[in-house]
């Protein structure tokens, strides 16, 4: 005997499929709010004695630590916190959900237990666009109060010994300290090369000029060198003099045997002020973390990888920005399976099982990039395998699920 249920009842189904991804909303802003405060307060013990440097209070403090996370956290959530707050969310929302046997309704009217979760995948694939337009348009509309709120912070403050090799034009630049919030580095040495001969520019300062994207170096040198390697003397600046009479015979020269000394040829050129535009050296080069670089779009990482001597980084780079909104849909699938796996109802558990997908799939995804900025991957596939490799994995957990 087959006993079919009334079509007057499946309407419960959509509904009961409503309130669960009500609920896995609810509770992902909830863990957004919590995971943003847990990782300030831990962090803050990492930087308070750079906030403090800053604070002339109690209540500027507080100030300066809130303007703080508040620019560092969005970079964070698009990419790692977002992914994990969302597969934990979802896995907390469907363990509340089975612990009070809500699931029975909707597989009682004959409706799968991947429909029924379908409203989290589609909540789960907005919360990827917002990740996505936070870090293309959020971040870059707010580049300037990001790097002034980050000069706070013990890691960006300043950086020593900074410096950027261009290969191609055969230029290395090095600065004694970096500034990323203000763009301008001081105590810079360069030194370019021209064919067979090379020029050495010193400079107290040297600031980035983003109107004419361009550095600006001020109080320097410059010395020239010819190809035997030796100092060439700067050119005259008009038409040369003649040569000086030779004195009479027994006649000292002027400044030879009189007790005279005469000033030697300089062999430098001084400067106030000089445009440098030799290189393709942009700001991010010389704060040597490539967590500077969510500051560029994707189009301007494609730029960098074009016009960049060592373009491979930069095509890593590229690839991993746009593999990283699916980062929230690939946890998706392979949490979401583990809960039926386990047929578990315990909400602890839950979080241990994510807290382990998640650290399985960035070790890995980390080590394929290793392997490709040691250009033993080709770029696309040091950013993309990873994410292919386990969306292969989740989609087949997630078809085959238990229902």
């Amino acid at each position: 005997m087959t006993f079919t249920i009334p079509h007057r009842l499946r309407p419960r189904n959509f509904t009961l499929a409503v309130y669960i991804g009500r609920r896995f909303l609810g509770i992902f802003l909830a863990d957004l709010l919590v995971f943003g405060l847990i990782y300030a307060l831990v962090d803050s013990l990492n930087q308070v004695d750079a906030f403090l440097k800053h604070a002339d209070d109690f209540f500027s403090l507080i100030g300066i630590a809130a303007r703080y996370y508040y620019y560092e956290l969005p970079g964070l959530f698009c990419r790692f916190l977002g992914p994990v707050i969302t597969m934990a969310s979802a896995m907390f929302a469907v363990t509340l959900t089975a612990r009070a046997n809500e699931f029975v309704p909707i597989l009682a009217t004959g409706t799968s237990l991947r429909r029924a979760l379908m409203p989290i995948l589609l909540i789960s694939a907005a919360i990827a666009a917002g990740s996505l337009w936070v870090q293309e348009v959020w971040i870059q509309s707010h580049r300037a109060e990001i790097r002034r709120a980050r000069t706070f912070g013990r890691h960006y403050g300043e950086i020593q010994h900074a410096y950027f090799v261009d290969s191609e034009h055969e230029i290395y630049v090095a600065a004694r300290l970096y500034f990323p919030g203000e763009a301008r580095a001081t105590g810079v040495f360069i030194r370019a090369r021209d064919g067979d001969r090379e020029t050495v520019y010193t400079a107290a300062e040297a600031r980035w000029d983003d109107a004419r994207r361009l550095w600006v170096l001020r109080d320097g040198e410059i010395q020239r060198y010819n190809p035997e390697g030796l100092l060439e003397p700067p050119p005259a600046p008009g038409p040369a003099a003649p040569d000086p009479p030779a004195p009479p015979i027994g006649e000292a020269r002027q400044g030879e045997e009189s007790g005279v000394e005469t000033e030697p040829p300089r062999l430098t050129t001084a400067f106030d002020e000089l445009d440098f535009a030799l290189s393709s050296m942009i700001p991010q080069d010389l704060e040597g973390s490539e967590s500077q670089d969510q500051f560029l779009s994707i189009r301007q990482l494609r730029r960098k990888a074009e016009v960049a001597p060592d373009p491979h980084r930069w095509l890593i780079e590229y690839y991993s920005r746009i593999a990283e909104p699916l980062n929230h849909i690939v946890l998706l699938l392979l949490g979401l399976p583990m809960i039926f796996l386990k047929n578990t109802r315990n909400v602890f558990l839950s979080a241990l099982l994510a807290v382990g997908v998640a650290t399985v799939y960035f070790i890995c995804q980390a080590l394929f990039v290793y392997l490709g900025n040691r250009q033993i991957l080709d770029p696309a596939a040091a950013a993309w395998l990873a994410p292919i490799l386990f969306t292969a994995l989740g989609t087949t957990l997630f078809v085959t699920m238990r229902t």
